[in-house]
């Protein structure tokens, strides 16, 4: 067994050993657990922002409701408010967003969108709508609605428009798509526009497959000219084929149909090469002069892997057309034992400098239990070509993961030394069940603590 693995089950093993005791309590810091209020304070201790949370049964997020206090004139009035409908299968079906209307005080409905769906759970119909205040009525954005055959597959998609003059939704458009029984696999789609009262064919899409694997192989695409379909363009894709090296070869090629002379002539051809995991190495694209294809852009990319198959290297470069490659991006990582991001650094070419040039340098660290307890970022110095201090920050938890402090500094290069210009410590009401109850955040300022949020939890 090698040491990573056996690295990997003792930490594992550390952090079921720690959850067993309060499960829920985990949950806090690194996914947040429903709340059902939220207060925060100012430097002065009062409160200024009020948050409100519902949940039904199986706690997802029916309402919430924001208010912050008018600090000159000490009244309250709100900021959003949201309204969730669920069916018995948890799609939402309902979702109305408010608005507070200063004038009376009151919730105003800003959007609304109804979904539909059927007993599997698949969409039917989706409408989304905005309340006029002027007109006093519910004004159309947009809706569309489905429609399936037996195995699943959706069969047509109806697209409407609203009418102002009438005051309700019209049709617009449509797609319909047609199944092979046998296989389930998808042989057209049909687009149609609704004009002069009726249905009209524009556009239309024919798939091919390859009968052994029963991978897509053409794409015809025609137009419906005179009452009947004419071809415009075909996609034939070759897919699968492998070099010396291993690597998977995939070719795109693009066909225009010559109506005059009833053939089909080459346009252009896409070359992509993948590496074993599916990473892509080169992307070659080629246009047909009349007699031959001719390289217009090409693409590639150097990848390394480590042991544990982590992406360590990635640098794409760009052909100029002679004989150089120009750098694009470039990114280089390294990991813990346990698969942690240690360091990242990414880097972008400059082409007026004619060299890389730095974006993003984080340097991070983890505690046993994976938690990020420090990170420490740089910027790049453009006219030395170097990285420089930026911020860095570093975080405390307790056995539970919770974070219990956090310190942000930022540095001062005339002065040589790191600033702090955030200071917070977290603390927790823990109920008799192992849950979190409440978590409230404060901040150091001017020589003492001061509560400045409180969140409360069901």
């Amino acid at each position: 067994m090698c040491k990573t693995m056996i690295h990997n089950m003792v930490r594992s093993a550390m952090c079921i050993m720690s959850l067993c005791a309060i499960t829920a309590i985990e949950a806090f810091s690194q996914y947040n657990p429903t709340p059902d209020s939220i207060i925060k304070t100012d430097k002065e201790g009062r409160v200024v922002n009020r948050s409100y949370f519902k949940y039904d049964a199986q706690e997802r997020q029916t309402a919430v409701e924001h208010y912050t206090l008018n600090k000159k004139t000490g009244v309250w009035g709100g900021t959003y408010k949201e309204n969730a409908q669920y069916d018995a299968n948890g799609n939402r079906t309902q979702l109305i967003v408010s608005y507070w209307d200063y004038d009376t005080g009151k919730w105003l409905d800003m959007t609304r969108e109804n979904v539909a769906y059927d007993v599997n759970g698949r969409r039917l119909s989706e409408e989304a709508m905005t309340w006029n205040k002027q007109r006093n009525a519910w004004i159309g954005d947009r809706k569309n609605s489905c429609r399936y055959i037996v195995n699943g597959q959706r069969a047509e998609v109806f697209n409407y428009q609203w009418d102002d003059a009438k005051v309700k939704w019209i049709e617009r458009d449509a797609t319909l798509s047609e199944y092979d029984d046998a296989t389930r696999q998808k042989k057209s789609d049909t687009h149609r526009v609704w004009a002069a009262g009726e249905w009209q064919n524009t556009r239309r899409e024919e798939y091919e497959y390859d009968p052994q694997n029963r991978r897509l192989i053409q794409t015809t695409t025609m137009t419906w000219t005179e009452g009947k379909w004419v071809p415009i363009t075909r996609f034939i894709y070759t897919s699968g084929s492998r070099n010396e090296a291993g690597q998977t070869v995939v070719v795109t090629q693009t066909q225009n149909y010559d109506a005059t002379k009833a053939v089909w002539v080459n346009h252009d051809k896409t070359t992509t090469v993948l590496d074993p995991r599916g990473a892509e190495l080169i992307n070659k694209k080629e246009e047909w002069n009349g007699m031959g294809w001719q390289v217009v852009k090409i693409e590639r990319t150097e990848i390394e892997y480590n042991n544990n198959g982590d992406r360590t290297h990635e640098a794409r470069y760009r052909w100029n057309g002679g004989n150089d490659w120009i750098g694009v991006s470039s990114t280089d990582k390294t990991y813990s034992e346990y698969a942690d991001v240690l360091s990242e650094i990414r880097m972008e070419w400059d082409m007026a400098a004619n060299s890389w040039r730095g974006v993003v340098n984080v340097k991070t660290d983890y505690d046993d239990m994976g938690n990020i307890t420090a990170e420490e970022r740089y910027k790049w110095d453009k006219a030395n070509k170097v990285w420089k201090r930026q911020s860095k920050a570093s975080f405390v938890y307790d056995t539970d993961h919770n974070k219990t402090s956090e310190s942000t500094s930022s540095w001062n290069p005339r002065k040589d030394r790191w600033e702090e210009f955030y200071k917070g410590r977290f603390e927790y009401r823990i109920g008799y069940d192992g849950n979190i109850m409440s978590q409230r955040e404060y901040l150091w300022e001017k020589g003492e603590w001061k509560l400045v949020q409180t969140v409360n939890y069901n």
